[in-house]
């Protein structure tokens, strides 16, 4: 690059007209030897160091990274990529800006590229250039993962139930009868961030994959504590009564397919629980038949339901997490009104699961009762 004059220096620095101008260059260790009495300018040599692909391997129709080192190379200069093939052809350009004396450029690879290809990074302005090491390209492949269940897509996932993971494949045409009998793995998370759930292996048949999981799911973490607690935290943090100390979160399901270093992801699949409660008199027995309850979701949202005439309700898919049960006396005077509780209505009872049953709550006749069902799923 072309230096400034003296007198250039002078003026873009604020010196003296008459203040010494010495020029040096910078030694291989970096350092310079400067003296008080005289302003040095410091010339340093400009340099792209190396340039390397974040993965050896790519797989054509996606994108790689390519991370370029420099020295003394201006903030802000663009970095042009140039990537050729074995042949010499040009499959792909990109660029990037240098930043703190580091780029990185991510390049799209072209569906038709194959075999290895080399990038040379330059910086024109500087006439600085190096070559990155080579990045083996595999044809093009396309995965698209999918839930199903009884052969339709599925809409929600439930503990014990079987669903079926459907991952489609494409690629070229001559590549295709070569993908038959692949090996493909299957990753299923839940939540977010994702929690590994389980690992499966599937087969490439007929440009499909299939394979069928019968769900087994960890149970959502969430936090219950009375609402007197509630009341003293919002108290202290200056916030209004009956905020949750938690954001709810549905718990989702998602999996990814992995095909020759290639990786897609599924649409979440939601999981949902299934609520059965059985209610009867403390002191009799007997089914509260046609009773009126109220069921508070773990996400906040309240639903009315009346109990069958032997004192059940069953609902095949209910939020996964805590519900609370508001349960009226027997005698209300309207039993067809909401049942709301009371303000000051606390947690009583934790109601037990029985197999086969259910939870099974027994419930004095003429008080309201809260009832808390903690997280539950029953198995067919």
């Amino acid at each position: 690059m072309p230096q400034p004059s003296d007198a250039g220096v002078r003026q873009q620095y604020g010196l003296a007209p008459d203040a010494q101008v010495r020029r040096a260059r910078m030694a291989a260790d970096g350092r310079v030897r400067l003296t008080p009495d005289s302003f040095t300018l410091v010339e340093v040599e400009s340099a792209l160091e190396w340039a390397t692909w974040s993965r050896p391997v790519v797989v054509a129709g996606t994108t790689a990274t390519l991370a370029v080192r420099g020295r003394w190379v201006g903030e802000g200069a663009p970095v042009q990529v140039e990537v050729t093939d074995g042949r010499g052809r040009r499959v792909a350009r990109a660029d990037g800006p240098m930043h703190r004396d580091r780029a990185v450029v991510e390049v799209p690879v072209p569906r038709d590229a194959e075999g290895v290809a080399v990038a040379v990074a330059r910086v024109a302005d500087l006439g600085l250039d190096v070559a990155s090491g080579p990045l083996v390209v595999l044809p093009w492949i396309e995965l698209t993962p999918r839930w199903e269940r009884d052969g339709a897509p599925a809409s929600v996932a439930q503990d014990g139930q079987a669903v079926t993971l459907v991952v489609g494949v494409d690629a070229r045409r001559d590549l295709l009868p070569r993908l038959e009998g692949e090996p493909v793995r299957l990753a299923v998370a839940v939540g977010e961030p994702p929690e590994p759930v389980v690992e499966l292996r599937g087969v490439v048949r007929d440009q499909e994959v299939r394979v069928d999981w019968r769900a087994s799911l960890p149970r959502p973490r969430l936090y219950i504590v009375r609402q007197a607690l509630l009341d003293r935290a919002a108290d202290r943090a200056g916030a209004p009564h009956g905020q949750p100390p938690y954001r709810y979160q549905r718990p989702e399901l998602v999996f990814t397919a992995e095909l020759h270093n290639v990786v897609a992801a599924s649409s979440r699949l939601p999981v949902a629980d299934a609520l059965a409660l059985s209610v009867a008199d403390l002191a009799t027995g007997a089914a509260a038949a046609s009773r009126p309850v109220r069921l508070v979701w773990a996400d906040g949202t309240a639903e009315d339901h009346t109990l069958d005439a032997e004192g059940r309700l069953e609902i095949g898919e209910a939020l996964p997490g805590p519900v609370e049960v508001s349960v009226p006396p027997a005698d209300a005077s309207d039993a067809s009104a909401p049942c709301e509780p009371p303000a000051d209505a606390d947690v009583v009872a934790d109601v037990p699961v029985l197999p086969g049953r259910g939870h099974v709550a027994l419930v004095p006749t003429g008080q309201h009762t809260h009832l808390r069902l903690l997280p539950f799923v029953l198995s067919p």
